[in-house]
């Protein structure tokens, strides 16, 4: 047998990957949700979280993922590891603890698959969004250019990379720039700004 290049827990998530959402998710089902990455890019994840409104736990994390064996073991790891956290805890596990539960991984593959972190954070974002929380949203990177949703222009420019690329699909999912016309403007530059460089 050739020789196996990632641990056993590595392996075992991989061949068999746990919570993983095979169908589309039935209305009501998940009350937070986000995607990160690209397929044209590289590894893609979508998560899904079912939090309780009163106590803010995480009942259940399921996902999907296209890429590379660790990307699967990393993000079938994690929706282990959220499970019964509330979202302040949840929110704080970061790629090496990811790394360290699957009992480590090469160092070239951390970088471009374990993304699942990024994507829980997103999710607990939106779900604060959802819930008129925008006092607990934490943002990473960017400039927050709707002050009321504390949306940045980088989640715009993620969400075009992913394939959105209408101003319609963009306030769909971010709700940015509907109750603000005034940031219209803004969103339809950096829609712009992304298709030339997707054509360059």
């Amino acid at each position: 047998m050739v020789n196996w290049l990632y641990s056993e827990k590595v392996r075992k998530h991989f061949f068999n990957p746990v919570n993983v959402q095979l169908n589309t998710p039935e209305p009501h089902e998940f009350n937070a949700t986000a995607t990160i990455g690209s397929i044209v890019c590289g590894d893609m994840m979508q998560v899904w979280l079912r939090i309780d409104k009163v106590s803010e736990i995480i009942e259940k994390m399921t996902w999907k993922t296209f890429g590379c064996a660790t990307a699967i073991a990393s993000t079938s790891v994690l929706s282990e590891m959220v499970a019964g956290k509330t979202l302040e805890q949840a929110r704080e596990i970061k790629a090496e603890d990811i790394v360290k539960s699957l009992e480590g991984l090469p160092q070239n593959k951390i970088h471009c698959s374990v993304m699942g972190d990024k994507a829980l954070r997103m999710a607990i974002n939106n779900y604060y969004r959802s819930t008129c929380q925008t006092e607990m949203i934490r943002q990473e990177t960017g400039k927050v250019i709707d002050t009321r949703l504390i949306v940045t222009d980088e989640e715009v420019k993620d969400l075009i990379r992913q394939g959105t690329d209408t101003l319609q699909g963009i306030q769909e999912h971010l709700k940015v720039g509907v109750g603000d016309k005034a940031l219209i403007k803004e969103i339809e530059k950096i829609l712009e700004d992304e298709r030339q460089g997707q054509k360059s």
